[in-house]
């Protein structure tokens, strides 16, 4: 918002979409969400991209390049958690990766 507003622009705020269920999900259920959400998040980034190419703002794209790094980083780190929870199975087998999976940090 700071980059619009510097650029120029003007900040346009809209509701975030949530899910109809959140409790009493699994974690594989909840990482999945999030994959999803951040993909999604991803196709935005990359529409704008491609979009500052069009009209050759390279400063924005530059800008933008920054984002797009870290969303694919997170979705191969979310990536892992899904294996590694498919790996584990239910029940013991998740909560010792939850547990061991925070100490890590």
């Amino acid at each position: 918002m700071e980059y619009q507003t510097k650029r120029g622009g003007r900040v346009i705020l809209s509701d975030i979409q949530t899910y109809p269920k959140q409790d009493g999900w699994t974690p594989l259920e909840a990482m999945a969400k999030t994959i999803s959400v951040e993909t999604g998040i991803t196709q935005a980034l990359l529409k704008q991209n491609e979009l500052a190419d069009s009209v050759k703002d390279s400063d924005y794209s530059g800008f933008l390049v920054n984002f797009l790094r870290e969303q694919i980083r997170d979705l191969k780190e979310l990536g892992d958690h899904v294996t590694r929870l498919k790996r584990v199975g239910p029940g013991i087998g998740e909560y010792l990766y939850d547990k061991y999976s925070i100490m890590k940090k």
